[in-house]
């Protein structure tokens, strides 16, 4: 069975990048209940879902459009990976998804993809997630090194670097 190391593998080579932010996804899930709501902005080729499932196991809401050419690869590695069950793939723009779920009913949302790094996506993924958040909940992502993301976050409100190019809210 494959495991998240091989998907990183998979996405540095398909992609360019890696897989470089474990620490921060481990720091912030440790700050979770038992049993947490868990949403993926931006599934990319399913690292980072596999990883929250394979090293944490936690189930996995993710959120991308799914019609890029590595949709395909994204699928297969779930279920090569024999997380599929998991996961549940919500494929629309991720403010939609923010729709079906409750204010205040999530623990942690992992902003994978950076709104695509435009300013306007990343700013309403970031309207549209937080009322998502139980009170304690945790709100983080990566990609801070483009400017949209890092500017988006400096207009929205408080939050702090964590390191590996990623952020939280504080």
């Amino acid at each position: 069975m494959k495991t998240w190391r091989d998907i990183e593998a998979q996405q540095l080579k398909l992609l360019g990048f890696s897989f470089n932010y474990a620490e921060v996804l481990d720091a912030c899930v440790a700050r979770l209940p038992n049993f947490p709501v868990v949403v993926e902005l931006g599934a990319g080729l399913g690292c980072s879902a596999t990883y929250l499932v394979q090293r944490h196991n936690i189930d996995v809401y993710t959120v991308d459009r799914f019609h890029y050419n590595h949709s395909f690869f994204t699928l297969s590695n779930l279920k090569a990976c024999g997380v599929l069950n998991r996961i549940r793939m919500l494929p629309c723009i991720s403010w939609y998804a923010a729709k079906l779920f409750d204010n205040a009913s999530v623990d942690f949302v992992w902003m994978g993809a950076g709104g695509a790094g435009e300013y306007d996506s990343v700013t309403c993924d970031l309207n549209a997630w937080k009322p998502k958040l139980k009170p304690e909940g945790v709100m983080a992502g990566h990609d801070l090194a483009l400017p949209a993301v890092r500017r988006a976050l400096m207009n929205f409100g408080p939050w702090k670097e964590l390191g590996r190019n990623s952020w939280v809210l504080t």
